[in-house]
């Protein structure tokens, strides 16, 4: 995954208007990743108290207790000094407190040299503007795979029709 320093910044929906809001809400989510590069997995202020959160594998998590809970977790074992590289690409404004997020990202091992294609994923957010700021009110993280051979046939036969 490209680092967030090789993009002039995400695509904005929504106008000029919403630019400090862009601003501020991927500031929110490299801040985030800065905290996992940290080690520290989970940023409960990050979150709403009732987001829901899917995970790369399907898992869902239901508010921010059982997504803190995860992450501590995973972060005291395999993923422990774990780094995170990615980008925000697009923020979209459905309402003036309501935004969708996409992002790419890359979860690098501790035992890797370097991030490994297999570990790419995209994320989608919705973010809703608090008196706090930006949170994150759900979560979907899904790891980006290559059709397999018999997708590939499938998507081949299927366009021959």
């Amino acid at each position: 995954m490209p680092n967030r320093a090789a993009r002039r910044g995400p695509v904005v929906i929504g106008g000029p208007s919403r630019a400090e809001d862009a601003r501020e809400i991927e500031a929110a989510i490299l801040a985030q990743w800065e905290a996992w590069n940290s080690g520290h997995p989970f940023r409960e202020s990050d979150f709403t108290p009732e987001s829901d959160y899917v995970t790369f594998d399907g898992t869902e998590l239901h508010g921010v207790e059982e997504n803190r809970r995860l992450h501590d977790a995973l972060g005291r074992g395999v993923l422990r000094g774990s780094r995170l590289t990615g980008e925000v690409r697009r923020i979209r404004f459905v309402t003036d407190d309501i935004a969708v997020i996409h992002s790419t990202g890359n979860l690098q091992l501790r035992f890797h040299r370097r991030p490994r294609p297999s570990r790419n994923s995209v994320q989608t957010m919705m973010m809703r503007r608090t008196p706090s700021g930006w949170k994150i009110e759900a979560f979907q993280n899904t790891r980006i795979r290559r059709p397999g051979p018999m997708a590939r046939l499938l998507v081949r036969l299927a366009n021959s029709l």
